[in-house]
C-alpha cells in the first residue's frame, strides 16, 4: 500500500542472503499451487531504509540503483517458480527508493513491475504536458526497455482530504491513453475505498471503461454516469466539475497531498460552483433517491469550502484566524452529513486523525491565537499555546535564523505540525498532537502549559531557556485522570529549516560517551517525505543526536532524559525541510499517578 505521507518505520529484507530467498520463494511456490492465484507480489515494505550489507550494497552501485538487488532477487525468484508454473508470474514495486531502473539488468519474462506514479509530480495535468512530471516519464520509458511487462500504480485522488475534490480529470483523460502507447501493461488505479470519497463512484465507472478501450473519453464517460447516477440534476453536477478544473486549466498544479488551502479553489470559483451545486439540488428536490445522492455533493463541496479556508495569517505577538460569517453553520451542516451517510474516513491516515474538528473546524472561529516570546542570553524561543504547546521558532538573537518551520499547508496535519510538538503515544496523530494548551504562568525566561489530552491524560509543560550552555529546557509531567491505567510513552516532533540537505550530517551520543557522525545520501525527492535516518533497538542513540549543516555552521542537539526506543529523520525535498523524530519508551502509567520527561534542544554553532 504505497501511499503515505509520513512513512513507517522499519526495514527491507536483505535480498542476498540465502535464507531470505529460500523462504521467498517457497512463499511464492506456495502460493502460485493455487489455481487461482497468477501473481504473487514480492515487494518492498513501505519505507526506505534498504539493505546496505556489502553483497546488496555490491550489487545496487553496479546497478547505479537501490532497485538492482530487488530486481535481481525477483529475477532469480521467478528463475526457479517458472520452471514449475510457466504462465505465472512474480510482481515487484518500483517504488520510492526503487524507482530508478537499474543499469546493467532486465527484468526476467515472468516479472512484472510496478512502477509508482508519486515521485515529484503533478496529478492535475497530463504526464506529459507538465514538467514536474518529467522524472517518472524517464524512469517509465527506462523500466519499459528492460521489463516486458511494466504496470502502473497511478494515484487518483487526494490521500489527505478525502472529500475534497481533486481537478484531476483532464490528467485522466490523458494519461490512461499514454500509458498504452508507452507499452504499459496494466494499471492498478489507487483511489480509496472508504465511504464519502468524492466522485468515487464516478471516477471507478470513467476509469474502468477507458482502461478497457481507451479511444473514450473521460468527460463523456463522466457525463453518461452523471445523468444515469444524478438524474435531472446530471448537467449542474458535470457544470461544477468543470468549474473546479479553472485553476488547473490556468496552470495550478497539485498532487495526491496537496492541501485546498494551498490556492486550488479561489473564493470567487467556490461560489460559481456552487451556484452549479444549488442548481442540481433543485433538480432533484423531489426525487428522494437522487436527493440523497446529490446530498453527498453538498458534503464535498461544504468539506472543500472549509479546508480551502483553512488558513494562518502571522502578525505581530499571534497568528490570526479569520473566516467567514457562514463558516460555523457549514461546519454543522457537515457534521450531521457525515454521521448520516457514515462517512468516517477524512483521509487515508490513522482512526485517531478522523475528526472534522482537527481536520478544519480549528478555522470557524475568528480569534488571535497568542505567540509568546521566550528570551535569555542568546537564545531566543516562540511558543503558540493553541497550537498543541508547538514551539515556533528557536534561534540565536545575533544569527536571526530560525531552525524551526512553521506551520503550512503542504505539511502534514496542519496547522499543529511545525517547530517542535510532543505527544505521549507512538501515533503521531494521536494524544497531545492536536489538543490546545492554556497558559498556566509565564516569566521572561519560562513558560507553563496544561492541557487535557483526548486519553483523559492530563500534561503539564514546562519551558525554560537556560544559559549555560544555552539551551531550550522543556518538562512534561503526564498524570493519568482515567479511572484505568493507560499506557504512555514520550514522543517528539522537531522539524527544522536549515539549509541544503545535501550539506547535512546527523551525529549521535555513543553509550561512552563519544560523539559519531554520519552522513547519509540524500533520498530520492518525493512528493512527501523519504527516510533518511532510521534508528532503533540496539542503534538507538545513547540520550542524544542531532544533525548539523556545515555549510551554515549551525545545527541542533537533542538531549532527551531517558533512552529512546527510536530515533528517525525523515527528508522533505520539496522544501528542504527535515524531521527529528524520537520516540521513548512505554510507561503504564495507573490512575492518579504520573510520569515525568525532560529533554533539551541545543544549538550548536560546531561540532
Amino acid at each position: 500500500r504505497p501511499a503515505q505521507g509520513h512513512l513507517i518505520s522499519g526495514g527491507q529484507l536483505c535480498l542476498s542472503h540465502p535464507d531470505v530467498f529460500r523462504l521467498v520463494r517457497d512463499y511464492v511456490l506456495e502460493k502460485m499451487a493455487e489455481p487461482e492465484i497468477r501473481v504473487v507480489a514480492v515487494a518492498q515494505m513501505d519505507c526506505g531504509n534498504y539493505c546496505r550489507c556489502p553483497e546488496c550494497e555490491k550489487k545496487d552501485k553496479a546497478g547505479k540503483s537501490p532497485a538492482a538487488s530487488l530486481l535481481d532477487f525477483v529475477n532469480r525468484v521467478a528463475e526457479q517458480t517458472v520452471k514449475f508454473y510457466p504462465m505465472k508470474y512474480v510482481a515487484t514495486l518500483a517504488y520510492q527508493y526503487s524507482q530508478i531502473p537499474p543499469v546493467g539488468l532486465r527484468a526476467h519474462k515472468n516479472v512484472i513491475v510496478k512502477l509508482c506514479h508519486m515521485q515529484p509530480s503533478c496529478d492535475f495535468h497530463s504526464l506529459t504536458s507538465c514538467p514536474s512530471n518529467r522524472f517518472y516519464l524517464e524512469c517509465l520509458q527506462q523500466w519499459t526497455e528492460i521489463c516486458q511487462r511494466v504496470f502502473v500504480w497511478h494515484y487518483a485522488t487526494n490521500f489527505l482530504h478525502n472529500l475534497a475534490f481533486h481537478p484531476n480529470f483532464d490528467a485522466l483523460n490523458e494519461d490512461i491513453r499514454f500509458y498504452q502507447k508507452a507499452g504499459v501493461w496494466g494499471i492498478f488505479f489507487q483511489g480509496q475505498r472508504q465511504t464519502g470519497v468524492s466522485f468515487g463512484e464516478l471516477h471507478a465507472y470513467c476509469q474502468a471503461n477507458l482502461a478497457w478501450d481507451t479511444t473514450n473519453d473521460y468527460f463523456q464517460l463522466a457525463r453518461e454516469f452523471a445523468q444515469a447516477y444524478y438524474g435531472q440534476a446530471g448537467e449542474a453536477i458535470m457544470g461544477l466539475i468543470d468549474t473546479f478544473h479553472q485553476k488547473v486549466r490556468a496552470g495550478f498544479h497539485g498532487h495526491l497531498f496537496t492541501h485546498p488551502a494551498e490556492g486550488t479553489f479561489s473564493l470567487k470559483l467556490l461560489k460559481k460552483a456552487e451556484q452549479f451545486l444549488k442548481e442540481a439540488e433543485e433538480a432533484v428536490r423531489k426525487e428522494p433517491v437522487l436527493r440523497q445522492r446529490v446530498e453527498m455533493v453538498r458534503l464535498w463541496f461544504d468539506y472543500t469550502w472549509l479546508a480551502a479556508l483553512s488558513g494562518l495569517v502571522k502578525q505581530a505577538g499571534s497568528f490570526v484566524v479569520k473566516v467567514a460569517p457562514k463558516a460555523p453553520a457549514v461546519f454543522r451542516k457537515t457534521v450531521q452529513l457525515l454521521k448520516k451517510h457514515q462517512v468516517t474516513h477524512l483521509q487515508e491516515f490513522p482512526a485517531s486523525h478522523q475528526d472534522l474538528r482537527e481536520k478544519v473546524g480549528w478555522a470557524v472561529k475568528s480569534r488571535k491565537m497568542p505567540v509568546y516570546t521566550l528570551c535569555s542570553g542568546t537564545l531566543q524561543a516562540e511558543i503558540v499555546p493553541e497550537l498543541a504547546g508547538m514551539v515556533l521558532a528557536l534561534k540565536k538573537k545575533d544569527r536571526k535564523i530560525n531552525l524551526l518551520c512553521p506551520p503550512a499547508t503542504w505539511i502534514l496535519r496542519y496547522p499543529t505540525m511545525g517547530g517542535l510538538t510532543e505527544g505521549c503515544t507512538k501515533d503521531d496523530f494521536g494524544p497531545g498532537f492536536s489538543e490546545a494548551y492554556r497558559l498556566v504562568r509565564r516569566g521572561k525566561n519560562f513558560l507553563v502549559l496544561e492541557a487535557r489530552l483526548s486519553n483523559q491524560v492530563v500534561v503539564k509543560r514546562k519551558f525554560v531557556i537556560e544559559n549555560e550552555p544555552a539551551c531550550l529546557f522543556i518538562q512534561n509531567v503526564y498524570t493519568n485522570r482515567a479511572e484505568k491505567p493507560v499506557e504512555l510513552l514520550w514522543h517528539c516532533f522537531a522539524l527544522l529549516k536549515l539549509g541544503e540537505l545535501k550539506d547535512i550530517v546527523f551525529f549521535r551520543l555513543e553509550p561512552d560517551g563519544q560523539m559519531t557522525q554520519v552522513k547519509p545520501e540524500v533520498p530520492l525527492s518525493t512528493v512527501s517525505a523519504s527516510q533518511w535516518i532510521v534508528w532503533e533497538k540496539e542503534k538507538v542513540p545513547a540520550g542524544g543526536w542531532g544533525c548539523f549543516n556545515t555549510k551554515l555552521g549551525l545545527g541542533i542537539f537533542h538531549r532527551f532524559s531517558e533512552q529512546a526506543s527510536f530515533c528517525g529523520s525523515n527528508a522533505y525535498t520539496r522544501d528542504s525541510r527535515i524531521l527529528l523524530e524520537v520516540i521513548g519508551k512505554h510507561h503504564r502509567v495507573n490512575p492518579a499517578c504520573q510520569v515525568n520527561f525532560q529533554h533539551r534542544y541545543r544549538l550548536i554553532e560546531n561540532l
